[in-house]
């Protein structure tokens, strides 16, 4: 009787252990994920800057274009008949 108890007490801290060391592993896989997500936004955040920046270098381009060159080749009622 005695053995048995003494072998459910030890079957029962393993069960524990492994509890413990299942809820720290999963603690950590939150932690990556959360991690992971962060990264993740701050790129996408990074490249929609960057598409805003290409974005309103283009269009000053064509403006400038549109000065410079736009200008000249009729009026725009002209163009609107074409």
């Amino acid at each position: 009787m005695d053995d048995w108890q003494q072998q459910q007490a030890e079957l029962r801290q393993q069960q524990e252990q492994l509890l413990r060391e299942r809820e720290r592993q999963q603690q950590r896989q939150e932690q990556d994920r959360r991690y992971r997500q962060e990264i993740d936004r701050e790129e996408r955040l990074r490249s929609q800057d960057v598409d805003a920046h290409r974005h309103t270098e283009t269009q000053w381009w064509f403006s400038r274009w549109r000065q410079r060159w736009g200008a000249g080749r009729g009026s725009i009622r002209s163009r609107r008949q074409r």
